[in-house]
């Protein structure tokens, strides 16, 4: 695959995770560019936890459950400590 399909696809996971990870959490999921964010940001962190765990995520569904994960805990993590 070329380079711009790739960021496509992430972008695409990214936004879903996000919108599934507000679902989760029970915020407001209506703001697609915050969602993809989300999803991007929690792909990193979920990644990261899991090589933590020695766990390694592969194809789309494998990307899309740990950055749903990662999501969540920068959902959790902001509410808990950012936005006071």
């Amino acid at each position: 695959m070329t380079l711009f399909i790739m960021l496509i696809m992430d972008l695409i996971v990214g936004a879903i995770a996000g919108y599934l990870a507000a679902g989760l959490m029970k915020v407001d999921n209506s703001n697609i560019v915050q969602n993809c964010f989300l999803g991007i940001l929690g792909g990193i962190v979920g990644t990261l936890v899991g090589s933590l765990v020695g766990l390694k995520a592969t194809g789309y569904i494998g990307n899309l459950i740990f950055a749903v994960i990662g999501a969540v805990i920068v959902i959790y993590v902001y509410q808990k400590f950012i936005k006071k």
